[in-house]
C-alpha cells in the first residue's frame, strides 16, 4: 500500500531567526505609537500642498508615505532602502540612500522630520547635524524631532535591560532639550501617551526584541529575567506597557525671550 505523505508542523520556540524587518512588523502590530504620533504630526504640520517635506531616517515609510499626501514634494533618506517597495507608484516621493551625517542637501524644506533617528548617530555630532538641517529649512519651516520621553513604563523597562546588553537606552528627551537651549533655538515640546499591548508574556518578550537591534542575541540570553520583569504589566487578560513620546517642534527663529 502506498503511504500517504505525513503533514508536519513546526513549533517556533525561539524567534532569533527573524529579520529586523519582521521584528519591526511584530512591534507595529502591537502598539498604537505610529497612529497617535501621526495624528499629532498632522496637527503640528497644518497641511498645505505647497510645502516640501524631508524625512530623515525614513525606515519603511510609516510616516513618509501618509505625510507625503500633505506636500507637493517629499524627499526621504535612510542608510537602507526599505521604503521603495511600499511607495506603490507615488511620484512625489524621492528616496535617497544616505546617512544623517553624510546626506547632502541642496533644496529648502518646510518640514524636516527626525523620528527616533538622531540616537543612531554619535552624540558629539548632534549639534553639527542640527545646524546642517537648519540651513536647509525654509524661513517659516520647522524641524520635528521625536524621541522616547522619560518617566514611562517602557523607558523603565529599557533602562532595566539596556545596560545588561551594552546598549544605550533610547530615552533622550532631556539631552535634546539641553542641546536646543544651548543653541538658543525656539521650540515647543509636545508629549503624547502610547502603549504596547500583548496577550501573553511570551509574545511581549518576543516583540520587545525589536528595540535591542544588533544586541538581540544578548537580549535572548536574559529570557527568564525579562519575562519575570514583564509579569508586572499584566492587566486583566493582557499585558499593557505604557509609553510616552516627546515631540520637539523647532522653528528657524532665535529663542523667544
Amino acid at each position: 500500500m502506498k503511504k500517504l505523505p505525513v503533514k508536519t508542523s513546526i513549533i517556533i520556540s525561539s524567534m532569533t531567526h527573524l529579520k529586523n524587518r519582521d521584528y519591526f512588523k511584530l512591534f507595529i502590530n502591537h502598539t498604537n505609537e505610529k497612529k497617535v504620533t501621526l495624528i499629532k504630526l498632522i496637527e503640528i504640520i497644518k497641511p498645505n500642498k505647497s510645502k516640501s517635506f524631508l524625512d530623515c531616517g525614513c525606515g519603511s515609510g510609516e510616516y513618509t508615505i501618509p505625510l507625503s499626501n500633505l506636500f507637493g514634494k517629499t524627499i526621504a533618506f535612510d542608510v537602507i532602502d526599505k521604503i521603495t517597495e511600499n511607495l506603490n507608484g507615488k511620484i512625489n516621493v524621492k528616496f535617497v540612500k544616505s546617512s544623517l551625517e553624510d546626506i547632502k542637501l541642496v533644496d529648502k524644506f518646510d518640514v524636516i522630520l527626525l523620528s527616533h533617528v538622531i540616537f543612531h548617530t554619535d552624540e558629539t555630532k548632534w549639534i553639527s547635524i542640527l545646524k546642517k538641517l537648519l540651513k536647509s529649512l525654509s524661513p517659516d519651516g520647522k524641524i520635528i524631532i521625536i524621541t522616547h520621553a522619560i518617566g514611562s513604563e517602557w523607558i523603565e523597562f529599557m533602562k532595566e535591560f539596556c545596560h545588561k546588553v551594552s546598549l544605550r537606552c533610547p530615552e533622550g528627551g532631556k539631552r535634546i532639550k539641553d542641546m536646543l537651549e544651548k543653541l538658543k533655538l525656539n521650540y515647543k515640546l509636545h508629549e503624547i501617551e502610547t502603549k504596547i499591548t500583548s496577550k501573553s508574556v511570551d509574545s511581549m518578550y518576543n516583540l520587545c526584541a525589536f528595540f535591542f537591534a544588533d544586541k538581540k542575541n544578548e537580549y535572548f540570553k536574559l529570557e527568564k529575567e525579562v519575562k519575570d520583569y514583564l509579569e508586572r504589566f499584566k492587566k486583566n487578560n493582557e499585558l499593557v506597557i505604557q509609553g510616552k513620546q516627546s515631540i520637539f517642534e523647532i522653528d528657524n527663529k532665535p529663542e523667544h525671550k
